[in-house]
């Protein structure tokens, strides 16, 4: 009898083997269809209920390792599983490693369904393979070391985890990222459902330290995240979330963003995400909040088609704009922080272009003011500075350059009515044609700078109004920081508004504080320099090659050649010269500009 049972024992192991070994093979076939190789070193049952698998790891057919792990024990529940519940009860797993390369195209097999294959052109393979993958998962998840890798190109992105404990929908992991040769630590709790992927969720960094990531060539982080994930809907072109966030004590270092660290104490926002057909689109419906300021937001970057339609959508309504200013971050706008408006205004701004054809780029910008709009209090850049007799210090960069008076106490000061009309209307010509009817900006101008920039792909033109230039050399230095052009962006708006400065005024220090050349600023140094004469004496020719040089000053040696005359390959003046005759040839031609130079030690 005890031999029988024991044979029986036997043939039931050998049965519960042989199952065993057919599911992992149903396995393999399945994702053998979407072009996946399984594979385990040693499989096998660790006891009545428990299954051990040794080596495991799902890879590419080019022999690209998908995930890895050392360890994977599966725990069994027969009697969940005759109830319909699932057989597994709970998963274990020891040192696993995931990575993904952007680029990577799933091989299907022969005998497989079309709509089973992911390819390089699907926008939501790693995404959907994570997310399918998390849906066959039991009540319990155990992962002790888990590293994942993104591979873009040459670079890569690593994330790891030191622990995961993920029961029914409670979640709580501790997270590691090594930069720098440091290591980060910070917690992951909260509810999430595998099946629907929506749950509720919170970030911080471990022991309350500062998050920091270092991502896109600059430093974010935060103290403390909660976020939710309130619908994930896989669609037949990508993936859609909706979610929101609330951030505390939001972080950023960046030298294109500014030239400082960046805090926002709060920053809140309900995103509505798309990855689909090559894009990543944030819905223009979007909510943020930046301290008490709200507003929408949106935009859509093709990451896949770099040909594909790029936009950016930015609105907010008059009850917002009262809390604009006193929500401005900490060290972000340092000279506009203090302004205090009365009365209220709204904004829309809207951008979209696509690289097949930039003739077609569309800018809109709009503003709509209350009756009773004002500003009540100036920040540390008060206009009163430019109505009066100020000294100037110009820096190039952060290094300090010269320091000199704007008033009638430097020999070197034109005011505006001794100033060559000749003058005024070159440098209007060349630099800003609308500039006594606009309000500070020129769309059409800031436009044509986007076109000529995405063409040559660098900062090849600016697009800034004489305005606008004013405003950056009486009270910034010369970084080429997003927070410099914002804040540059919202004086000359404020002064223009105001009408704090007049026109007249703002040309009168415009040309006496700009520099001409390598070391010379101001008009009477300029045209003392260069032709040996007082601003009022200047004729059109010599006018039109000084104004040639204010976009480039430092180039100017370059501009003249060993005869004392205008380099012929100093375009700016002959493109200038020649729109000067063509829109008034009964007043000038060729004659006017035979003109002779004196600076740079010609006679």
């Amino acid at each position: 009898m005890g031999g029988f049972a024991a044979v029986l024992l036997i043939i039931g192991f050998s049965i519960r083997q042989s199952l065993l070994k057919a599911g992992f093979q149903k396995a393999q076939d399945k994702l053998a269809a979407k072009g996946l190789l399984l594979k385990a070193k040693n499989l096998e049952f660790n006891g009545l209920a428990s299954i051990e698998m040794l080596g495991f790891e799902i890879s590419t057919p080019q022999q690209f390792k998908i995930i890895e792990c050392d360890s994977l024990n599966v725990e069994l529940s027969p009697l969940s599983g005759i109830l319909g519940m699932g057989w597994i009860d709970e998963i274990s797993i020891a040192t696993l490693n995931l990575q993904w390369i952007d680029s990577i195209q799933l091989e299907s097999n022969t005998n497989a369904r079309e709509t089973n294959v992911e390819t390089e052109n699907s926008t939501s393979s790693p995404i959907k393979l994570i997310k399918d993958l998390l849906q066959q998962l039991p009540s319990k998840l155990a992962v002790n070391k888990m590293a994942l890798r993104y591979w873009k190109g040459p670079n890569v992105q690593l994330f790891q985890a030191e622990q995961i404990n993920w029961e029914r929908e409670l979640l709580n992991a501790t997270i590691a990222i090594n930069q720098n040769k440091e290591q980060q630590l910070f917690t992951l709790k909260g509810k999430l459902d595998r099946r629907t992927l929506e749950g509720n969720l919170t970030l911080e960094g471990f022991n309350q330290k500062l998050v920091v990531l270092e991502a896109l060539g600059g430093q974010f982080g935060f103290s403390k995240m909660d976020f939710s994930i309130d619908e994930v809907n896989t669609t037949a072109s990508g993936i859609h979330l909706k979610s929101s966030c609330n951030i505390a004590r939001a972080y950023a270092n960046h030298r294109r963003i500014s030239d400082t660290s960046v805090y926002i104490d709060a920053l809140m926002g309900s995103p509505e995400l798309y990855f689909e057909n090559g894009n990543i689109r944030l819905d223009s419906s979007s909510i943020w909040r930046i301290n008490t300021f709200e507003f929408q937001a949106g935009a859509q970057y093709p990451f896949r088609d770099t040909l594909g339609e790029y936009w950016a959508f930015l609105k907010f309504d008059k009850t917002a704009g009262n809390h604009l200013f006193p929500s401005l971050p900490a060290g972000l706008f340092r000279y506009t922080a203090g302004t205090e408006i009365k009365g209220s205004f709204d904004h829309r701004f809207y951008v979209w272009y696509t690289p097949r054809d930039l003739s077609k780029t569309i800018l809109e910008a709009d503003v709509d003011y209350s009756k009773d709009f004002k500003v009540i209090q100036w920040g540390k850049a008060n206009p009163m500075k430019i109505n009066g007799s100020f000294h100037h210090d110009y820096f190039d960069g952060d290094r300090w350059e010269v320091g000199f008076e704007v008033g009638p106490n430097n020999p070197f000061y034109t005011p505006f009515n001794q100033i060559s009309p000749n003058l005024v209307e070159s440098t209007l010509r060349s630099e800003d044609p609308s500039f006594y009817s606009h309000n500070g900006f020129y769309l059409e101008a800031f436009r044509e700078a986007l076109i000529a920039n995405l063409r040559e792909k660098r900062f090849a033109r600016g697009g800034s109004t004489i305005s606008m230039q004013l405003i950056k050399n009486v009270y910034m230095r010369q970084h080429k920081t997003l927070a410099r052009k914002l804040e540059e962006i919202m004086l000359v708006w404020l002064i223009e508004k105001e009408r704090a400065v007049s026109k007249q005024r703002m040309l009168e220090v415009y040309f006496n504080i700009i520099e001409w050349g390598p070391g010379i600023f101001g008009v009477g140094s300029a045209s003392q320099f260069y032709f040996g004469k007082h601003p009022s004496q200047l004729n059109m020719g010599e006018s039109c090659y000084l104004s040639s040089l204010i976009p480039a000053p430092s180039k100017a040696r370059w501009s003249v050649d060993s005869t004392g005359s205008v380099n012929p390959r100093w375009s700016r003046y002959y493109k200038l010269k020649n729109r000067i005759i063509r829109l008034d040839s009964t007043r000038f031609n060729d004659e006017d500009f035979a003109i002779k130079i004196r600076g740079f030690n010609n006679p």
